[in-house]
């Protein structure tokens, strides 16, 4: 099987699946900044409706949540 068949697989699967794909697809490229992006897909996808709390206690407890630059 090929990578990009492998990846496209991957997308259609299950959370899990679907968030490896996005480390896959996006994890290689350069800049910390769109490292933060692809943490926080990743992070959305897998907490689902829960996100915007998760956000909310972040920024009670004083945390900055970085959602990057869309590589």
């Amino acid at each position: 099987m090929e990578f990009n068949e492998y990846l496209e697989m991957l997308k259609s699967g299950n959370i899990e699946q679907r968030a490896a794909a996005i480390a896959l697809e996006y994890g290689h490229i350069d800049g910390a900044h769109h490292k933060q992006w692809v943490i926080d897909q990743m992070l959305r996808l897998i907490s689902g409706s829960a996100y915007g709390k998760l956000m909310d206690y972040c920024d009670s407890a004083g945390y900055e949540w970085d959602t990057g630059i869309a590589p």
